[in-house]
């Protein structure tokens, strides 16, 4: 019984030594959204950088959270006064 694997790579290019290498396409497509170092057989770190659109997106989402949570606190807060006000008119 034969166990067949196919696997595809892809060529990169060293960005220090320049010198040719593949990779499994599986692991690079990795690298490419975690953005995390991979290396060359010779030993020099290469990285896929964040483009200005995800640094843009990135941004986007954490400005959206920052903006849900000030309007839960503000909401907080006026019905944290609401309260007060009437327990105010109710004993004035």
């Amino acid at each position: 019984m034969t166990n067949t694997q196919i696997e595809e790579y892809e060529e990169v290019n060293c960005c220090t030594c320049d010198i040719l290498f593949f990779i499994r396409k599986d692991f690079l497509d990795r690298k490419r959204n975690d953005h995390s170092a991979f290396h060359c057989p010779n030993g020099h770190g290469n990285v896929y950088p964040i483009t200005n659109e995800q640094k843009d997106a990135q941004l986007a989402i954490t400005e959206n959270a920052r903006l849900k949570k000030d309007n839960e606190t503000l909401r907080e807060e006026l019905l944290k006064e609401k309260d007060k006000n009437i327990i105010q008119k109710i004993f004035t």
